[in-house]
């Protein structure tokens, strides 16, 4: 069992590769490195850290529910349910759209206390035709500020192997009469 178990995660390969083929691309910030990244039963894993903060990138195929709610909803659900089965109290600040690779998003920025420990967050969820993607930045709520650079960077950088959908254009002369 033990063999098979080592087996299954030497055949993980890696979500993303500098330059890569892959499903994604993006650039992390400047002395952040890497402490996961995998790709697993379709679903691919980054994760960046430094010091004290970290930034999550996941991938996942887009079914079931995920694909009929409404984005803000699916990104406040998402935000509130994280942890809760453990005892993880969530609470959300604010919530906006945003655009990440020319696709819509939905940002959502809250807090999150388990036991005696406090951490801010900021979760953007991004919808493709086939796929989910979830990028979140966790920091204690006094250095979450400090982040907002390499947060930045993060999603200006962040490519999706995907063709975006067309964007809609206003024409009066094809509205109806």
């Amino acid at each position: 069992m033990t063999a098979l178990l080592a087996l299954l995660l030497l055949a993980c390969r890696a979500a993303w590769t500098p330059g890569g083929p892959g499903r994604f691309s993006v650039d992390p910030p400047q002395g952040w490195e890497v402490t996961r990244n995998y790709r697993w039963l379709g679903t691919d894993n980054l994760v960046l850290a430094r010091d004290a903060a970290a930034i999550s990138l996941t991938v996942q195929p887009s079914r079931g529910r995920a694909r009929e709610l409404p984005l803000g909803v699916l990104a406040s659900v998402r935000a509130l349910s994280w942890g809760r089965r453990l005892g993880v109290q969530s609470a959300i600040l604010a919530e906006h759209e945003v655009l990440v690779d020319g696709r819509r998003g939905y940002a959502v920025t809250g807090v999150r206390r388990w036991r005696r420990e406090l951490i801010g967050y900021t979760t953007v969820m991004v919808r493709t035709e086939a796929r989910l993607v979830e990028l979140t930045l966790f920091a204690p709520p006094a250095l979450l500020d400090a982040q907002a650079l390499a947060w930045q960077g993060v999603l200006e950088s962040l490519r999706l192997h995907e063709p975006a959908p067309p964007t809609p254009i206003f024409v009066e002369e094809q509205w109806p009469p």
